[in-house]
């Protein structure tokens, strides 16, 4: 630590620098200089929204939660069941299955998401 008065080296803790007199007051350290790694200041994502964009298309809500690849294949899965449902109707059952999946699991990774970044104040992924 150091005198802001005159520059001296002075004793952590100390009151008064032994060079110049001059008082110290001591400040308190922050939480970054206590060891305690800083908390980001990071929006959450609604879960509501990330059910309405997968309802909407397939795989949205998982991209809109951070997780870019997985929405990605959730996209073209639904693309390819779309099409199978057109040419062959019993596959309907399939991408109904797949439909309500999707949209459950955006809601489920947007929460795993926020109570992650709750926690630690950082993005899971």
């Amino acid at each position: 630590m150091f005198c802001p008065k005159c520059g001296n080296d002075i004793e952590n803790g100390s009151s008064y620098c032994k060079n110049c007199g001059a008082r110290i007051e001591s400040t308190p350290q922050s939480a970054y200089q206590a060891g305690v790694p800083p908390q980001y200041i990071l929006p959450l994502k609604s879960s509501g929204i990330a059910a309405i964009l997968s309802f909407i298309i397939p795989g949205a809500g998982v991209i809109y939660a951070g997780q870019i690849g997985k929405g990605l294949l959730y996209f073209i899965i639904g693309i390819i069941v779309s099409f199978a449902t057109i040419m062959l109707l019993p596959f309907i059952v399939v991408f109904l299955i797949f439909w309500v999946w999707q949209i459950y699991d955006a809601y489920n990774i947007t929460e795993e998401y926020n109570q992650i970044l709750q926690t630690t104040g950082q993005k899971p992924w």
